[in-house]
């Protein structure tokens, strides 16, 4: 059976991913061939004006999908979108959450718009990540 569609303003869960730690930055960078050092390298870091090493903005978006899915397994994410407000350093933790801002139903599937709000460990929002995707229509 399918779900009924969700009705715009639905929350998401909310998901504490915990601390990011290096290992993990280290994997993503050499995963994503991304060798920039800024990621894995304090002193590279703080040349480039910042506290400590930061986590890659896709890793963070690639973690979208893990909230995405713990609502709805039947969603067809067709594009993503970031907006960064400010670094995430390495260590930090990151907790993800969001809310429906619009559907659309139509004759085939239902378009659907998400909004998700990344925090830091301190609860400042670090990132806005907008979802574009599309739902199946429950069974009539």
């Amino acid at each position: 059976m399918i779900d009924p569609l969700p009705k715009s303003g639905m929350r998401l869960p909310e998901i504490n991913f915990g601390s990011i730690g290096i290992e993990a930055t280290q994997r993503y960078a050499e995963a994503a061939l991304d060798d920039n050092p800024i990621h894995i390298d304090g002193p590279a870091a703080r040349s480039a004006g910042l506290n400590a090493p930061v986590l890659h903005g896709m890793f963070m978006m690639g973690l979208f999908e893990r909230v995405i899915a713990a609502w709805r397994s039947d969603i067809r994410i067709m594009r993503l979108h970031a907006t960064f407000v400010r670094p995430v350093f390495v260590g930090s933790a990151v907790v993800i959450g969001g809310r429906v801002a619009k559907i659309a139903p139509n004759d085939l599937n239902a378009d659907v718009i998400l909004r998700l709000i990344v925090r830091g460990g301190n609860g400042d929002i670090v990132c806005i990540g907008e979802v574009f995707g599309r739902l199946p229509l429950p069974d009539r």
